[in-house]
């Protein structure tokens, strides 16, 4: 198996106080507070080398996320870098921000670890500034778009992430126009989801988002841009035509191939902040990470990930799920997956929708 991992150096640490932000919602402990020291960041990729090596694999994918990653500092990913070049494993870097921290030796240390940069944009500015802003409610959109533009001026791989709420579900063509707008051709869209103490106000809700999803796949489809990617669209359509794609939930059965390690040193499965679905498998500081992977803790939770949906009838029943394989397993409550409605109503959407195209076009190029 192939491991991602998500490295949380910081924990959850950040500079904004965005309305939906998990960590907020979460009491204060270790796991939120701790960051890693440069002896820390040696040993992680260390291990994570060792790992690849051990496997007789050439390369590491690592994806710098958080909290905010960028307060771990300049110059320590500038030690970063040494870490992994000094490995004897090439890593393949990416790092999610929010945007307001990049300048021009952000740009440098960007370059010289050759990542990619996912930044956090979820709209116009009456929705991004309403849900993401300072701690004291300052609007930040003006400093992010300044950073892409940035970091496009100097050749630097660009995407962007837009998380979806209730409120900002409704305006899928504004958002989608903004992004154009500002050249952005390469982004997403996330379900804002919260179970934490029960404030599940603060997830969208399943027909909100599938709503939303339709109408941005209308567009695509009409829009005809090969330069537009919308991943989680571009990966469905993957998939139905015999594919595996490129998003977790759709691409196959992968859960346990992405391992978040965080600020205090824990390891779990993809971002797995809840912790009644999967128990931490282990600390990398008192535990390698092969010894983790090995584990009876790791077979375990990835054998219950992968057999929720064999297990469940409704999901033996339902005509998605070859595709959706029951959902993140992150937004299970109890036996019910929380986006269960939006998985059938958009793939069976896309679908229906694809088939027609199809079948126009086969009539179309029979005429002429």
């Amino acid at each position: 198996m192939q491991f991602d991992f998500i490295l949380k150096p910081v924990g959850g640490k950040c500079n904004l106080g965005c309305s939906y932000c998990y960590y907020l919602q979460r009491l204060p402990d270790n796991t939120v507070q701790a960051s890693w020291s440069l002896d820390d960041a040696r040993s992680v990729i260390n291990q994570i080398a060792s790992l690849e090596k051990a496997r007789n694999g050439k390369q590491a994918r690592v994806t710098w996320h958080g909290g905010e990653p960028l307060l771990a500092g300049i110059r320590w990913f500038r030690r970063v870098r040494e870490f992994q070049s000094e490995s004897g494993v090439k890593f393949i870097n990416s790092i999610q921000t929010n945007g307001t921290l990049i300048d021009k030796r952000w740009i440098e240390v960007f370059k010289s670890m050759n990542t990619t940069v996912g930044i956090s944009i979820d709209g116009p500015e009456f929705i991004h500034n309403k849900q993401r802003h300072t701690k004291k409610g300052r609007g930040v959109l003006d400093i992010v778009l300044r950073s892409i533009n940035l970091c496009r001026e100097n050749e630097i791989r660009v995407g962007v992430l837009c998380v979806v709420t209730d409120e900002s579900s409704q305006y899928t063509e504004e958002i989608i126009n903004f992004f154009l707008e500002h050249g952005i051709k390469n982004f997403d869209f996330l379900p804002a989801y919260n179970t934490t103490f029960d404030q599940r106000c603060l997830s969208v809700s399943p027909d909100n988002f599938s709503g939303f999803m339709k109408r941005a796949f209308d567009w695509y489809l009409d829009y005809d841009d090969p330069d537009i990617k919308i991943r989680t669209i571009v990966t469905v359509i993957e998939r139905l035509l015999g594919g595996t794609g490129g998003v977790c939930t759709v691409s196959g059965k992968s859960c346990g191939r992405f391992l978040t390690i965080e600020g205090n040193g824990d390891v779990s499965f993809c971002d797995d902040y809840n912790a009644d679905i999967f128990p931490i498998l282990g600390n990398i500081k008192t535990i390698t990470l092969e010894e983790i992977i090995a584990g009876d803790m790791f077979k375990q939770s990835r054998s219950i990930a992968l057999g929720r949906t064999s297990d469940n009838p409704n999901c033996r029943n339902c005509d998605v799920s070859i595709l959706c394989n029951g959902g993140c397993q992150r937004n299970w409550i109890g036996e019910t997956n929380y986006f269960c409605n939006y998985y059938k109503d958009f793939y069976q959407y896309v679908y229906l929708r694809l088939r027609t195209e199809l079948a126009e076009n086969i009539v179309e190029s029979s005429i002429q």
